[in-house]
This record gives C-alpha cells, sequence and structure tokens, in this order.
C-alpha cells in the first residue's frame, strides 16, 4: 500500500510506509508547488536528506514560489551559525525564503539547559 493515495485523488493524503518513499514524496511536493510552501521540522541535519530538502526549497523560492520554513533550535542545532561557523539556512534567507527558528537556544547567550517538554 506504500505511496498509493486514501480516499481517491481527492483527499491528497498518501499512505507512506518507509523512510525513503517519505523523502521521494516531500521533494516531488517541493517540486510541484507553483504557489507556496509552509514547512515546519524539528529535524534538519546537513545529511544528504537534510541537504536535498534545502535545495530543493531554494529550488522552489527561486522559481518564484513562497517558502516559509520553520524548524527547532535543538532538533536543527546542526544547522546554526553561532555554534558551526555554517548557515545552511542563510542562503534560503538570501533568495526571499521567510526561516524561523522556535525557541533559539542562544537566545540569551547562554544554552538553554531545561525547559525542553520532548
Amino acid at each position: 500500500m506504500a505511496g498509493e493515495y486514501l480516499l481517491g485523488n481527492r483527499s491528497n493524503v498518501a499512505f507512506v510506509d518507509d523512510n525513503e518513499s517519505a523523502w521521494i514524496y516531500r521533494l516531488k511536493l517541493i517540486e510541484s508547488a507553483t504557489k507556496s510552501l509552509f514547512v515546519q521540522y524539528y529535524i534538519v541535519d546537513p545529511d544528504s536528506y537534510g541537504m536535498a530538502f534545502l535545495g530543493g526549497l531554494l529550488k522552489a523560492q527561486r522559481r518564484n514560489v513562497q517558502v516559509k520554513l520553520m524548524v527547532d533550535s535543538i532538533g536543527s542545532l546542526k544547522m546554526s551559525r553561532k555554534l558551526w561557523a555554517q548557515d545552511y539556512l542563510q542562503e534560503l534567507v538570501a533568495a526571499g525564503a521567510e526561516v524561523r527558528v522556535y525557541a533559539p537556544v542562544l537566545r540569551t547567550g547562554r544554552p538553554k539547559v531545561f525547559g525542553v517538554n520532548h
């Protein structure tokens, strides 16, 4: 049943039962977007999946699709410029995308040790 649409084609809901197929679906959705992409992720890492994801969003923004991305500061810690001297999200911002980091870790200059409820 992987990849089959549920409830016919009217719902646009797909059942995907493995990670590789899920990433393929995500990337196809990004490629097919014509107006906007509003995306929230807890974890975005600078690995092959994360970079393909961010690259797809960048291509979408460059073809005038409105891109808004929110990532979690803990789950996407490796994307932070302040900690790793590389900011993989900055190119999206420079292209016109709106990027937000939820609950920035270094908001006060000190790492938040407590206060995570997940």
